[in-house]
């Protein structure tokens, strides 16, 4: 669906039904030194069968270079989860971790994932991270997050990035549920730092899916 700074592919799986109403987006990676949910997603890939007029979309990382690194950031030192061209964006702390790059959506992985969410308007989408071990908060679909709590055994609780209150995240979560809220809801799910082979088997794997009324 796209390349990274350095000319990897970013690459989307689809399982399910053509022309399917019902879509669901789980993206297993955005910062390169996160890996449990690569490893969820590709065990997703395998297993999950869903639901009929149902249509599932894994993207296994967006953060090919990153991940290949085993870094946060893309291969230009910038956090991903911070360069989305909401009203909370902002350019400073070049250098750090957390840098939002030189400008919204200034790189070509932000790019991509926001060109593919606004060609398949997915009603729900579940971006993976660790480590905090919750479902971050945004009381849009409330049903939604007491499911993922219910399947992943996580709390639902509120996570920030530190943005303003009078502003939007320069998130995924934040930008797709801003401008897209009528189409569905986004979520961050932090995973704990540690993730057993058992829990994605057992918890994750279906969990996701579940709570997504998609398997």
């Amino acid at each position: 669906i796209g390349h990274s700074v350095q000319g990897r592919a970013i690459k989307a799986t689809y399982k399910g039904y053509e022309g399917a109403k019902h879509v669901v987006v789980v993206l297993g990676q955005m910062h390169g030194n996160e890996k449990a949910g690569p490893r969820v997603v590709h065990r997703m890939i395998e297993r999950s069968k869903p639901i009929t007029g149902t249509g599932v979309w894994f993207i296994v990382t967006m953060n090919p270079d990153g991940s290949l690194k085993n870094k946060r950031t893309n291969a230009r030192g910038v956090d991903l989860n911070r360069n989305w061209p909401t009203s909370g964006w902002t350019s400073k702390g070049k250098g750090s971790i957390t840098w939002g790059g030189p400008k919204p959506k200034s790189e070509p992985e932000t790019r991509t994932m926001m060109r593919f969410l606004q060609k398949y308007r997915p009603d729900y989408i579940a971006s993976i991270h660790q480590p905090y071990g919750a479902i971050a908060k945004t009381g849009i679909d409330k049903a939604w997050e007491a499911r993922l709590k219910k399947y992943l055994f996580l709390p639902v609780r509120p996570i920030g990035v530190g943005t303003p209150s009078n502003k939007v995240s320069p998130t995924l979560t934040g930008w797709y549920n801003r401008w897209y809220p009528k189409n569905g809801t986004a979520t961050t799910i932090e995973l704990r730092s540690e993730v057993s082979s058992e829990y994605v088997k057992k918890h994750a794997t279906p969990g996701i899916l579940k709570a997504a009324k998609a398997l």
